[in-house]
């Protein structure tokens, strides 16, 4: 993260870095991810509790994603539960 002059506004605004991708993002443009998903690939949905666990996790648990790595990595884990 780190704060660049955006000659648009005129203004500086923070940047932030896609941990997948490594280009750098508006706030607009990221998204706050889910290192190890919500719902478990291996297990799939248990219950609500362990639902709402893995939902309200530890920081050290998110990353920034970009809005596209984000997609593909969600549509990924979507798929590899499917198999399972």
């Amino acid at each position: 993260m780190g704060r660049r002059f955006d000659p648009k506004t005129g203004k500086e605004s923070y940047r932030y870095k896609c941990a997948a991708c490594a280009n750098i993002f508006k706030m607009t443009e990221i998204q706050a991810d889910h290192i190890d998903p919500v719902v478990s690939i291996d297990d799939g949905f248990i219950d609500w509790n362990e639902y709402i666990k893995r939902l309200f996790c530890e920081a050290d648990n998110y990353q920034v994603l970009c809005v596209a790595c984000h997609g593909i990595k969600t549509d990924n884990e979507r798929k590899q539960r499917k198999k399972k």
